[in-house]
């Protein structure tokens, strides 16, 4: 029987530093309730795509306790829309138009909220959160991690870890050769180049760029050369997004080119997190079934990674 590959990327929240003799103590129940405590509050949350009139509405958060090994966990199901897609239609018996005001969704994107706890110092501790994300195979890929990242950051106030560059390369350092490195590069610009017989009639011009780099076996030491490689403003990108692949385990390093409104002023932005890219497996005849939507079945195919990742890394 034909079996798909789900992937389950692992985030880490940002730690916050509980000193021992505060009120709030950080436990786990406590971490729990704080998650709860803020999704009780929820209001639809709006995103727009960059460089693009769609819309990414986060309409509902339902949230379900359980416990695994006297630890409790909360599973997290995501109802959220694509809308002013303007010329994008559906169609189930005749072909719908979807205009500005049509909307496309799913009620079931799940993500697992895992709390740790870190003891970094006799009188304080550490608290975050694993945050599983189901990847739905049926979904395009990256959505619901989308929605997750939008989600903790925005309502759950447990972004995902913005880690320094400097640390993440000093931890690749230490891993010897890379096994994977990809380079994207991505950019859109704006002019007015067109045929001069049809330039009166032009509403907009843009040209969209992409580029992407793989290399293999990359000794460390061309580590640095490839990080300050400085070839976005001259190229006409605008992302740079560097890639460094051991595994399941990913280091992300991305690079906007930014422009101030004032005065077109141009200024860079960065971040680096790491992820770990865990994966599950489901039947073809479980994909029929409609299992996906079944939030213990995505539960249990979610404890099944968070075992083996526990079993496999320290954070």
């Amino acid at each position: 029987m034909k079996q798909y590959s789900i992937k389950v990327p692992v985030y880490l929240t940002e730690a916050h530093v509980v000193e021992n003799d505060q009120m709030f103590s950080g436990s786990f129940p406590e971490m729990i309730e704080t998650i709860k405590s803020a999704l009780d509050n929820f209001t639809p949350i709006t995103v727009s795509t960059r460089n693009k009139s769609k819309k990414v509405v986060i309409d509902n958060v339902e949230y379900f306790d359980y416990d695994v090994e006297n630890h409790p966990v909360l599973l997290l199901q995501i109802s959220a829309y694509n809308t002013n897609i303007n010329d994008g239609y559906c169609e189930i018996d005749q072909k719908v138009l979807l205009g500005s005001t049509g909307k496309i969704g799913s009620d079931t994107n799940y993500v697992l909220m895992y709390p740790k706890i870190d003891g970094i110092h006799p009188d304080s501790k550490s608290c975050y959160f694993l945050m599983l994300v189901f990847e739905d195979p049926t979904k395009d890929s990256g959505d619901v991690q989308r929605l997750a990242k939008i989600l903790a950051k925005n309502c759950l106030h447990q972004p995902v870890r913005n880690v320094k560059p400097d640390v993440l390369l000093q931890e690749i350092r230490s891993l010897g050769t890379i096994p994977q490195l990809e380079i994207h590069f991505s950019g859109i610009s704006f002019d007015d180049d067109c045929d001069h017989e049809l330039r009166q009639y032009l509403l907009s011009s843009s040209v969209k760029r992409q580029k992407e780099e793989k290399y293999t076996n990359v000794p460390t030491d061309k580590l640095d050369y490839i990080y300050n490689l400085d070839s976005q403003e001259e190229s006409g990108y605008k992302r740079r997004v560097l890639s460094c692949i051991f595994g399941k385990k990913q280091f992300k390093f991305t690079k906007d080119l930014r422009s101030t409104l004032e005065d077109a002023e141009q200024f860079t932005e960065e971040f680096a997190e790491k992820v770990f890219n865990m994966t599950t497996n489901v039947s073809e005849e479980e994909m029929r079934s409609g299992c996906l939507a079944d939030k213990n079945f995505v539960l249990n195919k979610l404890l099944e990674v968070l075992s083996n990742y526990l079993n496999s890394y320290v954070d």
